[in-house]
């Protein structure tokens, strides 16, 4: 396949740049056999601003019966920054960083997926991911400025599983996620990245009426890039209903933030006053469907 973006700004903002495009390539194989399973993929981007790069990604599945699998996978990544990364004008908390490299990545990844019983489905992963110019934010512990920089190497070690169960008729979800990311440079944890996730889905249809609840508890992470300013944890919960009215028309309802938690991110000190990027509060949201049979 091919893929042409041309990515453009439109702002009251005067941008030192504000247009540019990419070309890519791509190629993708897959085989399944019934010893082994492969992927092997390639892709070749052009970006006019940040040059050529080649990327590729494979994985290898090896059944070991008819219920598990082990999954052996490894992709690369690139990244480049968004024109506000590089040219936001300087605010009184903000300024975008114009000397920004892209961000490159190689990840490795072991996956167990297991089918326990008609009901019960596990999954559980470990891998690594290894960082190159890894964009992420920063805030001047003096001016209080903040601005996007790069981590020049940093690595993200992680352990993730997942439990699929049916009960009388509800699926649910039960998620965990636990990983260490690092600073390979200053041996400092990563800012704003909590190193553990605890998440909950339950869902069930009544005929044309689906009901459904998400539960997601995050740990403490820091602010800063020296661990200096702790950010607490929160949890957040939201519940969502759907109804098919007809064949072609659809409604859905979701209560985000039930609870109207208050939490943010990008946490930084100002004056004395700590200040972050505010997480949405409770919010109500309605949409509608509408596939016309053609």
């Amino acid at each position: 396949g091919a893929e042409y973006v041309n990515d453009k700004v439109r702002s009251s903002n005067s941008f030192t740049e504000s247009s540019r495009k990419n070309h890519a390539l791509f190629v993708q194989h897959s085989y399944q056999g019934q010893g082994f399973s492969t992927e092997v993929g390639m892709r070749h981007d052009k970006n006019e601003q940040f040059g050529t790069e080649n990327t590729f990604n494979g994985a290898l599945t090896l059944p070991l019966n008819k219920d598990h699998q082990i999954i052996l996978s490894y992709a690369e990544g690139f990244r480049v920054p968004t024109f506000a990364d590089l040219y936001w004008p300087a605010e009184a908390w903000y300024v975008g960083n114009p000397d920004l490299a892209p961000e490159k990545s190689r990840s490795y990844e072991l996956q167990w997926r297991g089918q326990i019983s008609a009901d019960t489905r596990i999954e559980a992963s470990v891998y690594r991911t290894d960082f190159r110019n890894l964009i992420t934010y920063v805030s001047d512990p003096v001016t209080f400025l903040g601005t996007m920089n790069n981590v020049e190497r940093a690595r993200i070690n992680g352990f993730e599983a997942s439990l699929h169960q049916e009960l009388l008729g509800w699926q649910s979800t039960l998620g965990l996620s636990v990983i260490d990311p690092r600073n390979r440079d200053t041996g400092h944890t990563l800012q704003n990245r909590a190193k553990r996730t605890l998440s909950l889905d339950i869902d069930r249809n009544f005929g044309r009426i689906a009901v459904g609840a998400s539960w997601r508890a995050v740990s403490s992470s820091y602010g800063d890039s020296a661990n200096n300013t702790e950010i607490a944890g929160h949890g957040v919960f939201d519940l969502r209903s759907s109804w098919q009215a007809s064949d072609e028309l659809s409604f859905d309802l979701k209560l985000a933030n039930l609870l109207d938690k208050d939490y943010s991110r990008l946490l930084y000190t100002y004056d004395g006053e700590q200040y972050g990027y505010q997480e949405a509060p409770f919010s109500v949201m309605l949409g509608m469907t509408w596939s016309p049979a053609l």
